[in-house]
Protein backbone atom coordinates (compact mmCIF):
# COMPACT_ATOMS: atom_id res chain seq x y z
CA UNK A 1 0.00 0.00 0.00
CA UNK A 2 0.82 3.76 -0.16
CA UNK A 3 3.07 5.16 3.24
CA UNK A 4 1.01 8.53 1.78
CA UNK A 5 -2.49 9.53 3.30
CA UNK A 6 -5.34 9.89 0.86
CA UNK A 7 -5.84 13.37 1.43
CA UNK A 8 -1.77 14.13 0.19
CA UNK A 9 -2.33 12.13 -2.33
CA UNK A 10 -5.63 13.62 -3.87
CA UNK A 11 -4.05 16.85 -3.08
CA UNK A 12 -1.04 15.95 -5.20
CA UNK A 13 -2.88 14.61 -8.00
CA UNK A 14 -5.11 18.07 -7.89
CA UNK A 15 -1.97 20.13 -8.27
CA UNK A 16 -0.50 17.82 -11.18
CA UNK A 17 -4.08 18.41 -12.91
CA UNK A 18 -4.52 22.46 -12.22
CA UNK A 19 -0.43 22.81 -13.38
CA UNK A 20 -1.61 20.60 -16.64
CA UNK A 21 -4.64 22.97 -17.24
CA UNK A 22 -3.24 25.82 -16.29
CA UNK A 23 -0.05 24.77 -19.03
CA UNK A 24 -2.89 23.94 -21.78
CA UNK A 25 -4.23 27.29 -21.89
CA UNK A 26 -1.45 28.88 -21.61
CA UNK A 27 -0.73 26.70 -25.06
CA UNK A 28 -3.92 27.80 -26.17
CA UNK A 29 -3.28 31.78 -25.46
CA UNK A 30 -0.08 31.06 -27.05
CA UNK A 31 -1.45 29.77 -30.13
CA UNK A 32 -3.99 32.35 -30.63
CA UNK A 33 -1.31 34.91 -30.21
CA UNK A 34 1.08 33.59 -32.77
CA UNK A 35 -2.05 33.77 -35.07
CA UNK A 36 -2.77 37.01 -34.92
CA UNK A 37 1.20 37.88 -35.22
CA UNK A 38 1.01 35.82 -38.52
CA UNK A 39 -1.60 37.63 -39.58
CA UNK A 40 -0.11 40.89 -38.79
CA UNK A 41 3.27 39.94 -40.74
CA UNK A 42 1.38 39.07 -43.75
CA UNK A 43 -0.26 42.45 -44.07
CA UNK A 44 3.05 43.86 -43.46
CA UNK A 45 4.29 42.04 -46.07
CA UNK A 46 2.07 43.23 -48.36
CA UNK A 47 2.50 47.02 -47.16
CA UNK A 48 6.24 46.19 -47.92
CA UNK A 49 5.87 45.24 -51.50
CA UNK A 50 3.58 47.90 -51.89
CA UNK A 51 5.68 50.76 -50.69
CA UNK A 52 8.83 49.32 -52.73
CA UNK A 53 6.46 49.18 -56.07
CA UNK A 54 5.99 53.09 -55.31
CA UNK A 55 9.49 53.73 -53.91
CA UNK A 56 10.42 52.60 -57.04
CA UNK A 57 8.36 54.38 -59.24
CA UNK A 58 9.69 57.85 -57.17
CA UNK A 59 12.99 56.75 -57.64
CA UNK A 60 11.98 56.74 -61.63
CA UNK A 61 10.38 59.98 -61.31
CA UNK A 62 13.11 61.17 -59.87
CA UNK A 63 16.24 60.31 -61.87
CA UNK A 64 13.90 61.61 -64.71
CA UNK A 65 13.41 65.37 -63.09
CA UNK A 66 17.37 64.92 -62.08
CA UNK A 67 18.07 64.67 -65.80
CA UNK A 68 15.81 66.93 -67.17
CA UNK A 69 17.32 69.08 -64.77
CA UNK A 70 20.77 68.62 -66.06
CA UNK A 71 19.77 68.95 -69.68
CA UNK A 72 18.52 72.24 -68.52
CA UNK A 73 21.79 73.27 -66.92
CA UNK A 74 23.87 71.87 -69.94
CA UNK A 75 21.99 74.08 -73.08
CA UNK A 76 22.24 77.00 -70.78
CA UNK A 77 25.98 76.46 -70.78
CA UNK A 78 25.85 75.96 -74.33
CA UNK A 79 24.18 78.85 -75.44
CA UNK A 80 20.00 77.33 -75.98
CA UNK A 81 18.56 79.22 -73.78
CA UNK A 82 16.05 81.06 -76.40
CA UNK A 83 13.05 78.76 -76.38
CA UNK A 84 11.52 77.67 -79.96
CA UNK A 85 8.15 79.39 -81.22
CA UNK A 86 5.94 77.58 -82.05
CA UNK A 87 4.57 76.93 -86.00
CA UNK A 88 1.34 77.93 -86.97
CA UNK A 89 -0.31 76.56 -90.18
CA UNK A 90 -2.79 79.58 -90.32
CA UNK A 91 0.54 81.59 -91.64
CA UNK A 92 -0.14 82.47 -94.95
CA UNK A 93 3.71 81.51 -95.40
CA UNK A 94 3.06 78.11 -94.70
CA UNK A 95 -0.58 77.84 -95.71
CA UNK A 96 0.89 79.18 -99.14
CA UNK A 97 3.50 76.47 -99.72
CA UNK A 98 3.18 73.57 -101.88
Amino acid sequence: MHNKSPKIYLLTKMGAGLVLLILMVGNILVFAKSMSLSDNIITLEKDIAHYRKDNQELLKKTYAHNSLISLEYAAKELGFSKKAEPVFFEKPHYAMVQ
